[in-house]
């Protein structure tokens, strides 16, 4: 997930994930927990 502009992406790291998906789930419900934590893994290093 870029969080910069296009010019120079900056990228989130797997402790961002989890932190941005614990606001998501305060502000909006939903369940707590990743369904598929080595496909989180594969994404992420591909960046």
């Amino acid at each position: 997930m870029c969080i910069e502009n296009w010019h120079n992406p900056k990228f989130v790291n797997k402790e961002d994930v989890f932190s941005i998906h614990k606001k998501q789930i305060n502000l909006y419900g939903g369940s707590d927990g990743i369904r598929d934590e080595g496909l989180l893994d594969y994404v992420i290093e591909l960046f």
